[in-house]
């Protein structure tokens, strides 16, 4: 009777051949998404010389696109994804961001870098929100981080591709005399590898139309603007308790994206292809081993009998980096330095597959769209825009010394994961209630 039961149970969920490839695509997805965010804070410094900007009007493009527009675009889309054809929509998203993404390479002054940059985190903005939802009905509940696993490993695979390619391609072309694409004429060095991130995204997309769209689990209600205002406010402590725990580790790690390259070139000398190598490796071996680990943490505990092992996972991590980053990057030895990045990147890659797995485990069927789009907006305003920002102010306002960039990194890294773990650890007997109420739905 239990070995038909658990038949049964198989036959409902989508064939896991075919749920896998489809987490291939959209991982495939995401490292492009990906490339393009990391190949910026390889450019920051030919950008600034060759449009003549500050710190913070770098910081600004790195982090108010992103930080604002991402997340004002990734809630009506987060609906859309819980009230429409998903897939559909996801080729509409890849298709947006690859061409403005090339769009950017094509820039000759702030105003219209600026205005591109807009347009790649609207595209992206759907995304997450509509991943999430696809792989919580792929999946069952208990194997679900895995699969998030090797979704959000695409960030740090794509990131770390971009910063060695891109660190090659700028090497190659500055140290040459130029290039000049046909219809567009000569194009600079950091033109050129946005050009490059750009386009492969429109190969892509046969890929991803050969996805099915699978039956929504966890219930087949449809929630009206009322009925999700509602829903939140009776779960309010739980969710906000991950969205700004988890806005604290997207902070750490927007910070060292968006300014370790930068300061290793002003505090260490490195050169573009130093930086591409050393900081695309790093990110690709920490970054990935750490979001393909997020499923053994969450079992070491679950193991043990905890509930909320997906929250001390998350904890433990954010307690952990702090020492680690903070004592490493003032160091004053780039390879200590970078090793110390390193472990810190590793230690972020985990919490940022588990945050998300929390959130779906604890979420109705026809809300998950959504509830991702507001954690990405959490994410998005909070850790993709404090992080590049305060960065910089710190070095332009209290430092006031390029010099000091060094103090401000360790600054922000040392300080902010920690923030986060003590908030989640405070609530995690909210999240063990809404797991239980949630119950086995899906």
């Amino acid at each position: 009777m239990a070995d038909a039961e658990n038949t049964q149970a198989a036959e409902d969920w989508p064939d896991p051949r075919h749920a896998w490839f489809a987490v291939v695509m959209l991982t495939l997805a995401l490292i492009l998404a990906f490339a393009d965010r990391f190949v910026l804070s390889l450019l920051v410094e030919p950008i600034k010389a060759d449009l003549l900007l500050s710190d913070t009007q770098i910081g600004l493009l790195q982090g108010l696109p992103f930080g604002v527009f991402y997340t004002l675009f990734a809630i009506p889309l987060g609906r859309l994804a819980d009230n429409s054809n998903r897939r559909n929509l996801l080729l509409i998203c890849i298709f947006i961001w690859s061409v403005l993404t090339a769009m950017c390479g094509l820039a000759r002054s702030y105003t219209f870098l600026f205005l591109a940059r807009i347009g790649v985190a609207t595209g992206e903005a759907g995304l997450g929100p509509i991943t999430m939802t696809l792989i919580s009905d792929y999946f069952p509940k208990d194997k679900r981080t895995k699969p998030f696993g090797l979704f959000l490993s695409g960030t740090h695979i794509g990131g770390g591709l971009a910063l060695i390619i891109g660190g090659a391609i700028v090497e190659m072309v500055t140290s040459g005399t130029g290039v000049s694409l046909p219809l567009i004429g000569p194009v600079k060095a950091w033109q050129l590898a946005f050009i490059l991130v750009g386009l492969p995204g429109l190969l892509l997309l046969p890929l991803v139309a050969a996805i099915r769209e699978p039956e929504r689990k966890g219930g087949s209600e449809k929630f009206d603007i009322t009925g999700v205002l509602l829903f939140i406010r009776q779960h309010w402590q739980v969710y906000l308790a991950i969205f700004l725990g988890m806005s604290c580790m997207g902070t750490v790690a927007s910070a060292i994206i968006a300014w370790g390259p930068a300061t290793f070139m002003r505090i260490y000398g490195w050169d573009f292809q130093q930086i591409g190598f050393g900081f695309g490796s790093v990110i690709l071996v920490s970054g990935v081993s750490g979001s393909l680990l997020a499923g053994s943490v969450e079992n070491f505990f679950s193991k043990r009998g905890y509930e909320d092992a997906k929250i001390r996972g998350i904890v433990t991590c954010g307690f952990i980096m702090s020492p680690i980053s903070f004592l490493g990057i003032l160091s004053g030895d780039a390879y200590f330095s970078l090793l110390a990045i390193a472990l810190t990147i590793f230690l972020c890659a985990t919490p940022l597959v588990l945050g998300p797995a929390a959130i779906m485990a604890i979420t109705p069927g026809r809300l998950r769209g959504q509830m991702g789009a507001i954690y990405i907006v959490f994410i998005g305003l909070l850790g993709g825009f404090i992080g590049p920002m305060l960065v910089p102010l710190l070095t332009d306002y209290v430092f006031q010394d390029d010099a000091a960039l060094l103090y401000s990194l360790a600054i922000v890294v040392g300080t902010i994961g920690p923030l986060g773990g003590i908030l989640l650890y405070m609530n995690r007997g909210h999240y063990v209630d809404a797991d239980r109420l949630c119950g086995q739905a899906g």
